[in-house]
């Protein structure tokens, strides 16, 4: 009787030992598969942000160029009028005599005062010598120029 127990105990650890492996390679299977998952994820979704993110930079890049065009304009305004900047209503490409008012990156029409993206805010100092432009990223976020003492 000894024997068929040591027997029965070395089959049942045999199987023991068959069912460990098959269930560490079903974890290494499926580990294996949800990485394909997100590999696959991540390469469909990776050509979308690198759009994105070139797109960003171009917007940003236009937002630096409006923010020197109106400075620029603002500022020979100053010098044609003993050096005081314009009030918020002159701030346009008429009474600028900018030839070329920056577009809004994101809408592809003239960039306008107001808040949000693409947009611009002027603020005129109490003295008429100072003023600070800010302009809105994609993001709504303010991109500061200031200007005076």
């Amino acid at each position: 009787m000894g024997e068929s127990s040591s027997g029965t105990n070395s089959t049942s650890t045999g199987a023991d030992a068959h069912v460990q492996r098959l269930r560490r390679r079903r974890r290494i299977l499926l580990a294996a598969i949800g990485l394909l998952v997100v590999a696959v994820i991540v390469a469909a979704l990776l050509p979308t942000l690198l759009q994105r993110s070139h797109r960003n930079a171009g917007a940003t890049g236009a937002l630096k160029e409006a923010a020197f065009s109106i400075q620029s304009g603002i500022q020979r305004w100053a010098k044609r009028h003993n050096g005081l900047y314009p009030r918020a209503s002159q701030v346009n490409a008429v009474d600028l005599q900018v030839d070329s008012w920056p577009l809004n990156p994101y809408l592809e029409e003239p960039m306008t005062q107001g808040k949000g993206p693409g947009f611009f805010a002027y603020r005129l100092g109490p003295s008429r010598r100072s003023f600070t432009l800010i302009l809105y990223d994609e993001d709504g976020i303010a991109v500061t120029t200031k200007s005076g003492p």
